[in-house]
């Protein structure tokens, strides 16, 4: 996997729960607010459309029922993952509270609606321990509840859906 689709990968299912210490710079803190907000979330179907030179693909993503569901390419059927919500919790929260993961550069550019919800904008960057390039990124966060609803970056979309959300049958 390239080292891009790595951070890519890493972020997409990031949904981590961690102080805001761990992320270390100051201005991190509403996305760090917005990943302990969708960990939080009963239920999310998340959208990724990746593009780099050598691929396109697109990434669904169901979080229901403590389980994480996935589905490529946008059609065919969903496969339940082999890690619960739960474990992908853990997993990502170790990661970002060893270090491996880390975020700087935060700070607020703007605000829209997403959706029909008020959303601050943040702009950032990453950096996954190991992979040399950083990951820049904006995010749309929702003002009243700290979800994070859109994210863009140079290789990828992702859009996040909180409501009505049922794990795929």
């Amino acid at each position: 996997m390239s080292h891009i689709a790595r951070i890519a990968f890493a972020l997409t299912l990031a949904i981590a729960a961690l102080p805001a210490s761990a992320l270390a710079q100051a201005g991190c803190e509403p996305i760090t607010k917005a990943m302990n907000a969708e960990m939080s979330a009963p239920a999310w179907h998340r959208t990724v459309d990746m593009k780099t030179e050598r691929m396109a693909m697109k990434v669904e993503l169901i979080k229901a029922d403590g389980q994480v569901f996935r589905r490529m390419g946008g059609a065919g059927g969903w496969i339940k993952m082999p890690l619960t919500a739960a474990g992908l919790n853990d997993m990502n929260g170790a990661m970002l509270a060893s270090g491996k993961l880390k975020l700087s550069g935060c700070s607020r550019v703007g605000e829209e609606s997403i959706d029909g919800v008020r959303a601050g904008i943040y702009d950032y960057t990453s950096t996954l321990e190991g992979v040399a390039k950083p990951y820049t990124a904006r995010l749309w966060v929702g003002v009243g509840d700290s979800l994070p609803y859109k994210m863009v970056s140079e290789t990828q979309t992702m859009t996040t859906v909180y409501k009505g959300v049922t794990a795929p049958k």
